[in-house]
């Protein structure tokens, strides 16, 4: 009982701590996630807006030609 309690603490104070016997068999702690720049939001969010926005532009900008075909 007396391991599995330190063993406890010792996780609950260092989440990203791995035994030394996982390090040998190649077991790693995953890297912290540092989140998205500012640069990369705005990049994102502007591809998203033109892949949602370029169809509808387009079918907006050839109406005319949709509507005076004979189908």
């Amino acid at each position: 009982w007396v391991k599995w309690a330190l063993k406890k603490e010792l996780f609950t104070r260092n989440p990203g701590w791995v035994s030394p016997p996982a390090l040998a068999c190649g077991v790693y702690p995953p890297l912290p996630f540092q989140g998205l720049h500012q640069n990369e939001q705005a990049l994102a969010f502007s591809v998203m807006a033109v892949c949602l926005l370029a169809p509808a532009a387009w079918i907006l900008a050839h109406v005319e030609h949709y509507k005076s075909r004979s189908d």
